[in-house]
């Protein structure tokens, strides 16, 4: 087999068991035709085509995402959320088209994030996200990896074509790849939005590509306007050009018969193999778009119609208590488990002893269960009808459940409280607190891992994590060598942190992300900020009386953290505006090159802030050359030019003086 023959069966296969569902070769017969191009590339790389399927995993994004910005803006859609609203938009158009009867089409409301695709000539040049409309980000090498978008298109569209569409995650993929996320001490998503819109952006093209994503089309358009000059075709337009076929689940109706075609997508909601918020109806002819118009950010001629919350009924099987790091106790209602939006809830938190109280719900009960948003669980209603006889009262505990301490709750708080210094709940909640990714960020250590690092008695406060070895941790269940070494280098990344999010990482009350990053811009330094006053504090905009009294009462416990911290080498990096003009790095252009032991992000990130300017390329212009393993030429460039050259070790002490 010639090549080029060789390319198109690949991407034959690959669209027929990907986008199709319709293998018509055993998995191992396509891993034959996958290797044997591969090695044909290998021999000769000259003859490499860019649709060729080896080449839809690139290298890593490097220095983040690039922005994109387009001619054409990617609008919202204006909403209707009943049949009023549907009906007022039907006689708008009406008016505004002329005509009392006109086709629309009527698609389902994908529940995922928004990506342009760009042709020229047929082959896919970039990729970018929604972003504000005009500028997107650059997702070009990640969107590659997704099997359901071809590199190049299979009916050939002359000229610049744009693709516009979602990328989504199955929801039985999603299920199944949060489940291993959580074996593997990862924190699962919320949702298969947030699934796909995290994964879009990842920097690292090879793991998006080991995600279940799919990118499912809504529209195409061209710069030649005569090519698409009705919606109506457009599903078998893009399924004949290699997306996923739509047409199935494109509902033409006339302007009359709206309400029964959104009826009929809301219908097999349920059974949709991703997630679905609403439907999307258009005007079909093309002709009205123009004459109708636009807004500032949504176009008149559609409109989409957001499906209420979806609810389900359920038994109330018990109600406990939750203890959070700073000792607040959240009654949470165990219910027999139900398949809601796609999501299997078993529990849903109700905050507090007067929610419960006000809601009336009892163990027995039978419960309307909806996901608010789509994403978090509430109980709409008890379904009193419904209560057993044997329905249980339920009262917020004497005692603290963790540590048998008493509970407390003040006059001026709706919160019961757990005051006890020694609570093994609260320490659990507060460590979770200070690794999670707005904190220090420390990826393998989630509730589970942390439980048994408890359980051993390796660690009592936050500065332990920084002194666990691998020996230690290879004692505790489900660790070997590999994994114990994988967590050792996270928290070995996390021991340069900006000072905001050290701020936030000791779970103040009050004291969140955007509080914290004023403070710190603020007040620059630890000494200004466990010694600034109340005054000084409860003046700054957007916090009042409570934010400063709390803050300002922590400020000890600040000091204490931080000492603990610095202790183990763990360095808080502060904005430069606070920076000394003298500082060793002030107006001095630094390159990073080679293998670091941590993130290139973070160090760069704390150079910045201390006046330094962060540079790819060594020039004459460079004042210091920070070089890691394997550093290549630009090592040999920096020595020819006579730039100082620090290794990774030297740098680290020179950012704390």
């Amino acid at each position: 087999m010639q090549y080029k023959e060789l390319v198109s069966a690949v991407n034959y296969h690959s669209r027929k068991y990907h986008v199709e569902d319709n293998p018509e070769i055993s998995d191992a017969e396509y891993d034959e035709l996958y290797l044997q191009l591969v090695r044909m590339e290998q021999e000769s790389p000259e003859i490499i085509v860019p649709e060729s399927p080896t080449q839809r995993v690139g290298e890593p994004i490097k220095g983040g995402m690039k922005k994109v910005h387009r001619s054409v803006p990617m609008l919202s859609l204006d909403n209707a959320f009943n049949e009023t609203d549907l009906d007022a938009w039907v006689r708008r158009m009406q008016k505004a088209s002329g005509e009392e009867v006109f086709d629309v089409i009527v698609d389902p409301k994908y529940d995922g994030t928004a990506v342009e695709l760009y042709y020229e000539d047929g082959l896919l040049r970039s990729a970018s996200t929604r972003g504000d409309g005009l500028t997107g980000e650059d997702v070009t090498k990640n969107i590659k990896t997704l099997r359901s978008v071809p590199v190049k298109l299979e009916t050939y569209i002359p000229g610049k074509v744009w693709v516009r569409g979602e990328v989504l995650m199955p929801k039985d993929k999603f299920q199944i790849y949060n489940q291993e996320r959580a074996a593997e001490g990862k924190k699962p998503f919320a949702n298969p939005r947030n699934a796909a819109s995290g994964s879009i952006k990842h920097l690292d093209p090879a793991v998006v590509a080991t995600r279940p994503l799919v990118f499912m089309p809504y529209g195409i358009f061209s710069d030649n306007s005569q090519l698409f000059k009705s919606l109506v075709n457009q599903a078998g337009l893009l399924r004949d050009a290699g997306f996923i076929d739509t047409e199935s689940m494109t509902f033409v109706a006339q302007s009359l018969s709206v309400h029964s075609a959104v009826s009929a997508v809301h219908a097999v909601r349920e059974d949709m193999p991703y997630e679905i918020d609403g439907a999307v109806i258009k005007i079909a002819d093309t002709k009205h778009h123009e004459t109708i118009g636009y807004t500032g950010h949504a176009p008149r001629w559609a409109v989409a119609y957001k499906f209420p919350a979806q609810q389900r009924t359920t038994t109330v099987r018990d109600i406990v208590v939750q203890v959070g790091r700073t000792g607040a106790i959240t009654p949470v209602v165990k219910l027999a488990p139900v398949l809601v939006g796609g999501v299997t809830v078993t529990s849903v938190t109700l905050h507090n002893a007067d929610v419960v109280r006000e809601k009336d719900v009892r163990i027995g009960d039978t419960v309307l269960v909806e996901r608010a948003g789509d994403v978090i669980p509430a109980i709409v209603k008890v379904i009193p009808e419904k209560r057993p006889e044997k329905a249980k009262t339920w009262s917020m505990p004497l005692l603290c459940p963790a540590c048998n301490s008493k509970l407390v709750r003040k006059d001026n708080e709706a919160a019961t409280r757990c005051v006890a210094s020694d609570c093994p709940d609260q320490l659990l909640a507060y460590l979770v607190h200070f690794t999670k990714q707005d904190a220090f960020n420390i990826e393998h250590c989630g509730p589970k891992v942390i439980q048994k690092l408890l359980d051993a008695n390796l660690v009592q406060q936050p500065s332990d994590l920084f002194r666990l070895t691998e020996e230690q941790i290879r004692t505790l269940p489900g660790f070997g060598k590999a994994s114990a070494q994988r967590l050792l280098n996270s928290i070995d990344q996390a021991r340069v942190i900006p000072a905001h999010r050290f701020l936030y990482s000791l779970g103040i009350p009050e004291i969140g992300r955007s509080v914290s990053k004023e403070l710190v811009k603020k007040f620059g330094s630890i000494p200004e900020l466990v010694q600034c006053s109340y005054n000084e504090v409860e003046a700054m905009p957007g916090i009042g009386h409570t934010m400063a009294s709390i803050f300002t009462a922590h400020q000890e416990y600040i000091h204490k953290a931080h000492n603990e911290l610095d202790a183990v080498g763990v360095i808080v990096a502060f904005p430069d505006a606070k920076q000394p003009p003298e500082d060793v790095f002030s107006g001095k252009t630094v390159v990073i090159t080679g293998s670091l032991k941590r993130p290139r992000a973070q160090y760069k990130e704390m150079l910045e802030q201390k006046g330094a300017k962060v540079s790819s390329s060594v020039s004459s212009k460079t004042s210091l050359l920070v070089a890691g393993e394997n550093a290549g030429s630009k090592l040999a460039k920096a020595k020819e030019l006579g730039i100082q050259v620090i290794s990774e070790n030297e740098l680290i002490p020179m950012m704390e003086s």
